[in-house]
């Protein structure tokens, strides 16, 4: 019987590419809101929010550009929708 290894991942690579995906994932989404000018859903907007207090994303951090280009875009998206 031939054993297979499960393959092995380097975590903080992973985390990493997940937490990428999600932040362009929720920027593409804010984007087209604003290209549509239709109002975010209120939980993509929550989700938004929620993602970048549980990153502490409270500036604009240099070495994290779709990051900050999300705050950006939910700032000026904010602003408009006051």
């Amino acid at each position: 019987m031939t054993q297979t290894t499960a393959p092995t991942f380097d975590l903080a690579t992973l985390f990493d590419q997940i937490h990428t995906l999600q932040a362009r994932s929720m920027l593409e989404a804010l984007q087209q809101s604003i290209e549509d000018g239709e109002p975010l859903p209120p939980s993509m907007y929550n989700a938004i929010n929620k993602y970048l207090s549980d990153n502490d994303i409270t500036g604009i951090r240099a070495n994290d550009d779709t990051a900050a280009n999300l705050m950006s875009e939910l700032t000026a998206y904010d602003e408009d929708n006051l």
